[in-house]
């Protein structure tokens, strides 16, 4: 690059002789920048490699360095803690609604709760003995689950059930207790969690019959 600069130098001082003197100083200074411009070529291009490399580099220790964590839960204790808590109100609401129908004789009505009943049944018990979602069941207190999250520092929460695989570098937290105690229920939870820890999940526990 210095030898490319020097023939250029001496090309533009041969032609620049035949201009007068105030296009002279015009070429001159014009030479003066190219040629700055040329010297520095190399090292600007230099201090972007340079920059690029330390940009890379830090996103690559971002990952190894940073812990992501991870709140799971045992989603049977979830839906035992909803189901005995003040948000569970479907029983009462459908003995309102079958009373009514009853009252007015409505069959279609009867005959709609009393398949509904029993399917609902089965799947409280997927979620209690076996690996049902209780997605929903959290939704209901979402406000609450946001609060805990933040004071946990906790980036996501899943059911250790749908966890088919989790990157060993992340930070894995059991929450389910602490989360289960959120809805408030009317019995004691660290009792169940103890059973329910001794005991696998139950499979096809929608077959289970009351």
């Amino acid at each position: 690059m210095l030898k490319y600069s020097q023939s250029f130098d001496k090309f533009m001082t041969n032609h620049l002789h035949s201009y007068d003197k105030q296009k002279m100083a015009k070429y001159e200074f014009a030479l003066n920048k190219t040629k700055e411009y040329i010297m520095s070529a190399p090292k600007m291009l230099f201090k972007v490699i340079i920059l690029s490399l330390i940009v890379f580099a830090s996103g690559m220790n971002s990952y190894s360095q940073t812990k992501v964590r991870v709140g799971t839960y045992d989603s049977r204790l979830i839906a035992v803690a909803y189901y005995n808590s003040k948000l569970f109100k479907i029983p009462s609401e459908v003995r309102e609604k079958m009373k009514v129908a009853q009252e007015k004789n409505d069959t279609v009505t009867i005959s709609a709760i009393t398949k509904e009943m029993p399917l609902r049944q089965r799947y409280m018990h997927e979620q209690a003995f076996g690996k049902a979602s209780v997605c929903y069941l959290i939704e209901e207190i979402k406000d609450k689950v946001a609060e805990y999250v933040k004071k946990e520092k906790l980036d996501f929460i899943v059911s250790k059930w749908e966890m088919s695989f989790i990157n060993p570098n992340y930070e894995v937290v059991d929450i389910t207790l602490s989360l289960a105690n959120l809805f408030e229920p009317s019995m004691d939870m660290g009792k169940m969690m103890t059973d329910l820890n001794s005991n696998e999940p139950v499979k096809d526990a929608f077959l289970i019959d009351d």
